[in-house]
């Protein structure tokens, strides 16, 4: 055992490496996330207020046009937001099919896991 372990030494010091990288990022991925609903949650809970300052804000800088530029920054965010969680959907119903053909044991949990990584948009760096 030790034998093999001298030889493959080098081989799993990087495999170990690359791994605690890629759990780092998860990891990190997974703190951002609930740093944002905090964040969400706070702003959540102080929206008309939020409201107020915004629009008075769009006032200063648009003058007539305040409102069209609210309107298209709240369209703009949904659109944004849509077209995240469509994509990480849709990758998802692909992975999962294709664990379902490959009969990857534990493919509905795996889904689940690629879908999260696919919201948070969870990135490989090599």
């Amino acid at each position: 055992m030790s034998a093999a372990l001298g030889r493959f030494a080098p081989q799993l010091k990087g495999a170990a490496a690359q791994l605690l990288s890629a759990a780092a990022a998860v990891g990190l991925g997974v703190v951002q996330f609930f740093i944002s609903i905090v964040v969400a949650g706070l702003l959540l809970a102080n929206s008309s207020q939020g409201a107020r300052t915004s629009r008075k804000l769009a006032i200063h800088l648009f003058g007539n046009r305040a409102e069209e530029f609210e309107t298209l920054a709240g369209a703009t965010v949904r659109s944004v937001t849509t077209g995240i969680l469509g994509v990480a959907l849709i990758q998802s119903l692909l992975a999962a099919l294709g664990f379902l053909v490959v009969r990857l044991p534990g493919a509905g949990l795996w889904a689940l896991m690629f879908l999260i990584a696919a919201v948070l948009q969870v990135e490989a760096r090599h």
